[in-house]
C-alpha cells in the first residue's frame, strides 16, 4: 500500500509552485530602431557577381515581466549587428550573417569590416575573422591563426585599428602588438612580418613605421564633410586637352597655371576647354584661348574624382561623370551628370540626396550613401532621414536604391 505525501511535502511542493508562479518572466523582444549603417560600405569585385558588403546596427529591447501581484518588469536594451551582402547591379541581398548581441559596446569594438581581399571578407569579431563571400563560410580566425602560427598569434591586436589593408598586392596587414608589422594570408592561416619599407609611402608622414596609419584600404567608401570633398574643377587628358567647369567670375580669374582646385559657392559653372603644352614641367594654357563647348549650366558643380589626381572618366563616347543641382539649396538632392567632350549631357540621374556622406566606386557602378535630408533640417521633406545607398550604372545612369533600415529596393527587383 502507497503512503499518502505528508504534510510537509505538500506545503514544500506549495511554497515550489508559488515561487514559479512569481517569478516566471514573460519576455518581449522588440525593435527600438530600424537597422542603420554601422562602419563604411565596401565594393567586392573578387566574388561573381559584384557585391556590396555592409554592416548594420539595429537597436532593440528585451523586456522581461513577472507573472506574480506585483507585476515588475524590467528592460534590456541592447544593439544586434549584422552582416549583409548585396549584388551591385540591382541591389538583390544574396547573404546576411548575424554577428552577434552586445548589450554595452565601444564603438572602436564593435563588429565590422576590416577588408576586402578577392574572394574573402575580413570582419572583426573580438578578434579577426575571415570568410568567402560567395556563402560567408569562415576561413580564418584566431583559433586557426593560433594553431597555424602559435608563436606569432599573440601578437594578434585586440582591437579593429591594429589592421589595415595594403593595396598592391592587396592583402591584410596587422601592426602586432610587438610593434611589428605583419601580413595574415587567409587561406593558409600564416603571420608573416613584413618591413615597413614594404607598405606604400604617403604624403602625410616621413616616418616609414607611420605609413600604415595612411593606408587607404581599395574597395572602402570615401566619407566626406561635404560634396566638394570629392569634386573638382577641371582635368587634362593625354591628348593635350585641359577641361573645366568655371563659373563667370572663374573663368575671367584664370592663369595660365592651371589648378586642380575644389569647387566652392553657390555658383552657376560652364563647360569649358583650352590646349595645353608643358611648360617647365608645369602644364600650361592660353587664358584667351579658353572656350565654352555647349551650352550646358550646372549649379554648384564639379567633376567627380574617382583616384587622386583622375576624375571618373566613361568610355565610348569619351565622357566624364559630374555632380550638380538643379536647383540652389541645402535640401535639395544632388544629381549625377554624364558629360561628354562636346559639352552635350548623356544622361543626368537625380541620387535624390541632399545629405551626403560617403562615396563608393564599384567599378562600373558609383555608389553614394546619405539621407535624403540631413537631421534637424527644418525645409523639405524633414521626416526623411533613412540610411539610403545609391547605386547608378556609370554607362546608362540606371538608379537604384536601397533603404537600409527596410532593405526595401527602389525599384523593386522582379522575382
Amino acid at each position: 500500500m502507497l503512503k499518502r505525501p505528508g504534510r510537509w511535502i505538500l506545503a514544500v511542493a506549495g511554497v515550489i509552485f508559488l515561487g514559479v508562479a512569481v517569478f516566471v518572466m514573460r519576455t518581449s523582444d522588440t525593435q527600438v530602431k530600424p537597422p542603420t549603417l554601422s562602419g563604411r560600405v565596401w565594393s567586392g569585385d573578387g566574388a561573381q557577381p559584384s557585391v556590396l558588403l555592409y554592416v548594420t546596427r539595429e537597436e532593440r529591447s528585451m523586456t522581461r515581466r513577472t507573472l506574480g501581484r506585483s507585476g515588475s518588469f524590467f528592460a534590456v536594451r541592447y544593439d544586434r549587428y549584422a552582416l549583409h551582402v548585396r549584388r551591385v547591379d540591382n541591389g538583390t541581398l544574396l547573404h546576411t550573417l548575424a554577428l552577434g548581441d552586445f548589450k554595452e559596446i565601444d564603438d572602436t569594438r564593435a563588429p565590422r569590416i576590416l577588408g576586402v581581399i578577392g574572394e574573402v571578407v575580413w570582419l572583426w569579431r573580438d578578434g579577426p575573422e575571415s570568410r568567402v563571400i560567395a556563402g560567408l563560410e569562415v576561413q580564418c580566425d584566431l583559433a586557426r591563426l593560433r594553431q597555424h602560427a602559435p608563436d606569432l598569434a599573440a601578437f594578434v591586436p585586440q582591437s579593429p585599428k591594429g589592421f589595415a589593408v595594403v593595396p598592391h598586392p592587396r592583402a591584410l596587414v596587422m601592426r602586432g602588438r610587438d610593434a611589428t608589422l605583419y601580413r595574415i594570408d587567409s587561406a593558409a592561416a600564416t603571420i608573416t612580418p613584413i618591413a615597413a619599407e614594404d607598405l606604400p609611402p604617403s604624403n602625410f608622414t616621413t616616418r616609414a613605421e607611420d605609413r600604415f596609419n595612411y593606408l587607404i584600404a581599395p574597395g572602402q567608401s570615401r566619407l566626406t564633410t561635404h560634396p566638394y570633398g570629392l569634386l573638382q574643377k577641371s582635368f587634362l587628358t593625354r591628348t593635350g586637352h585641359w577641361y573645366a567647369l568655371l563659373s563667370e567670375s572663374e573663368r575671367s580669374g584664370l592663369s595660365k597655371w592651371p589648378q586642380e582646385d575644389r569647387p566652392h559657392g553657390d555658383v552657376a559653372r560652364m563647360f569649358h576647354r583650352a590646349d595645353y603644352t608643358m611648360d617647365g614641367g608645369q602644364p600650361a594654357i592660353d587664358p584667351a584661348a579658353v572656350t565654352r563647348v555647349g551650352d550646358v549650366r550646372l549649379l554648384q558643380s564639379g567633376f567627380i574624382i574617382r583616384t587622386q589626381g583622375a576624375v571618373w572618366d566613361v568610355p565610348e563616347p569619351s565622357s566624364s561623370l559630374a555632380l550638380a543641382k538643379s536647383l540652389l539649396g541645402d535640401d535639395e538632392p544632388w544629381e549625377v551628370v554624364r558629360l561628354g567632350r562636346d559639352g552635350q549631357i548623356l544622361w543626368r540621374t537625380s541620387t535624390d540626396l541632399a545629405d551626403l556622406g560617403e562615396m563608393l566606386d564599384a567599378g562600373r557602378h558609383v555608389v553614394f550613401i546619405g539621407k535624403r535630408v540631413a537631421h534637424g533640417s527644418r525645409t523639405g521633406p524633414v521626416r526623411d532621414t533613412r540610411d539610403r545607398i545609391v547605386v547608378i550604372d556609370t554607362a546608362a545612369g540606371i538608379r537604384h536604391t536601397l533603404f537600409v533600415g527596410s532593405g526595401e529596393l527602389e525599384p523593386a527587383v522582379k522575382r
